[in-house]
């Protein structure tokens, strides 16, 4: 049985998921669910090509499981992107 680490894969998520609404917050000046959706988009294509495509580049996986990676994780970004839209407002002055 393969030994496996203790939940660092939470840890992961965990800062992944904060730099995502820190870069959001402090780093996007238009607040709206269109632009929202829109830093998701781009944020999770970046993240998915590396996950999905490449994770392929090294590890022996048929293309398609590579594909279906690159989707998901372009996909869960952008229902990200939709959950920080609907959360993060400009504040009103």
């Amino acid at each position: 049985m393969p030994t496996r680490q203790p939940r660092h894969e939470n840890i992961v998520v965990l800062l992944s998921s904060a730099s995502f609404v820190f870069i959001y917050t402090q780093f996007i000046s238009e607040k709206s669910l269109s632009r929202a959706i829109q830093y998701a988009a781009v944020f999770g294509f970046a993240h998915a090509i590396t996950f999905g495509y490449g994770s392929y580049s090294y590890m022996p996986i048929p293309y398609a499981m590579a594909h279906t990676w690159f989707l998901g994780t372009l996909a869960e970004a952008i229902a990200g992107g939709v959950v920080i839209g609907l959360l993060i407002k400009l504040e009103e002055a």
